[in-house]
């Protein structure tokens, strides 16, 4: 029942600020899983104002760390795709979103693995340097070539976005 009155809480606080000053909103979301802010921009924000509900996910997801922005990002997408969420370029956006903080998630993956290189040296670790080499050369050009592809995509798209402002 607590978790039910967040989600009303957290939607009358992004209600309240139809200036995007989401400051109160925010601090409340920091303390709520993605999963029941997502509940409450479903069921309260966007019904009452579309574009009010994009304006704070946006400002919301940026809070983040990269994966849990890639998971915040992809938990929300379905608003967009359902319409709940109505603005321009809506598919465009989730998939622009997806694109860059899927490389950013990916970065940090690659990040995290190549930091095992001191943790090998640990005699309670059951792994060795050797290992982590391994892991390394497996896994390090593969993640890296995703995120260049990752990264020119958004590019392209952003570039696709543009010319159909462009047209019309």
């Amino acid at each position: 029942m607590a978790e039910l009155d967040s989600t009303a809480r957290l939607a009358q606080e992004i209600l309240a600020v139809p200036d995007d000053g989401f400051s109160a909103a925010l601090k409340l979301a920091d303390g709520m899983s993605i999963s029941h802010v997502k509940e409450a921009l479903e069921e309260h924000v966007a019904p009452a104002d579309s574009a009010l509900c994009h304006r704070f996910i946006e400002q919301w997801i940026e809070r983040f760390e990269p994966v849990q922005r890639l998971a915040a990002s992809l938990e929300v997408s379905d608003l967009y795709v359902l319409d709940l969420v109505d603005v321009p370029h809506a598919e465009d956006l989730i998939l622009l979103r997806t694109l860059e903080n899927g490389a950013d998630a990916l970065e940090a993956l690659k990040s995290e693995i190549f930091s095992y290189r001191e943790v090998a040296r640990n005699p309670d670790a059951s792994f060795g340097p050797k290992f982590i080499k391994t892991i390394e050369a497996e896994a390090g050009a593969p993640l890296e070539e995703a995120i260049e592809r990752m990264r020119s995509n958004a590019e392209r798209l952003g570039v696709l976005i543009r010319r159909a402002d462009d047209e019309t």
